[in-house]
């Protein structure tokens, strides 16, 4: 649509008289907000009142058509509170230091049941709103469209399903991720669906460790992040951990320690600002569901 009517062939389009054309080609294409309008000059130009104030509202109208909604796609791998406790149990009886164990153990007595619930999408990043709510104040906020999945993989079918899906599409996909959700000792399976990902085939990456947590904790985790990034993504993630070279390497759409919401806002702004238009443009079948059922 956008391609053949736009700002620069207006006066064309005036001069050949081809409005009736540019009201069949996006009637069945615009925006709801837009429809009211965009039938009212339709019609003005069929009763014959095509003034030259008409005219004007016609090429207001239509850079408000050119104006596509920003969108993010939003893929979250994350626990539910069940498949945590059953894995932070595995993680302790893998952990040989004892002060680690302590700090797990106070976790999973303090924080579990707090932060996770019966789904994916109940995680609390931040303990207070589920990362579903956080996405939908998001939304709210920043004037943005979000489609989101909440998904913590079972077996390696469902994985393997799941990466044929999103193959060739993995730039256009934000992933936000639950740390305990990639544990290289129990997360096989969300571990293959990451590996999809590196540095230059995502539209995002985001790790949150919330700043309230026990400094134990918040150690433990980003040491846990460091060896799942250094294996799935690539060395420049490493290089962000030792040498600081993060961000002058340019992947700023790209965060493994986001403290709190209004980082992680923020973050995902900086996304939608630079990202979206590739996401928005290259991934039209994502869909707004949760916990997806894929045929086996």
């Amino acid at each position: 649509m956008a391609n053949k009517i736009n700002l620069q062939h207006f006066n064309s389009l005036i001069d050949n008289i081809h409005i009736a054309e540019f009201f069949e080609q996006i009637e069945n294409h615009v925006l709801p907000q837009h429809r009211t309008i965009l039938n009212e000059l339709k019609n003005e130009f069929l009763m014959g009142k095509a003034t030259a104030h008409f005219y004007q509202r016609l090429k207001t109208f239509l850079t408000l058509f050119l104006q596509k909604p920003k969108v993010l796609h939003v893929l979250v791998l994350a626990c539910d509170k069940m498949q945590l406790t059953n894995h932070l149990q595995e993680i302790k009886k893998e952990s040989k230091d004892k002060k680690d164990k302590k700090v797990l153990d106070n976790f999973e007595q303090q924080e579990v049941h707090v932060r996770y619930g019966n789904s994916p999408s109940d995680w609390k990043p931040y303990n207070d709103e589920t990362i579903q709510e956080l996405l939908d104040i998001f939304k709210q906020q920043f004037d943005v469209e979000i489609l989101y999945q909440f998904i913590s993989f079972n077996d390696d079918k469902q994985a393997k399903n799941y990466k044929l899906e999103i193959n060739g599409k993995e730039e256009n996909i934000v992933l936000i991720g639950d740390i305990w959700a990639l544990h290289p000792i129990t997360q096989k399976h969300n571990r293959k669906v990451a590996k999809s990902f590196d540095h230059k085939k995502t539209g995002g990456c985001i790790i949150p460790i919330c700043e309230k947590l026990d400094s134990g904790l918040q150690k433990v985790m980003k040491e846990i992040t460091q060896n799942i990034f250094d294996d799935i993504l690539c060395q420049c993630f490493y290089d962000y951990f030792t040498n600081g070279k993060y961000e002058d390497l340019g992947f700023l759409h790209i965060d493994l320690e986001v403290p709190n919401k209004h980082s992680l806002f923020r973050k995902l702004n900086h996304i939608l600002n630079f990202n979206a238009p590739k996401i928005s443009n290259n991934f039209p079948e994502f869909k707004t569901i949760e916990e997806p059922k894929i045929n086996l």
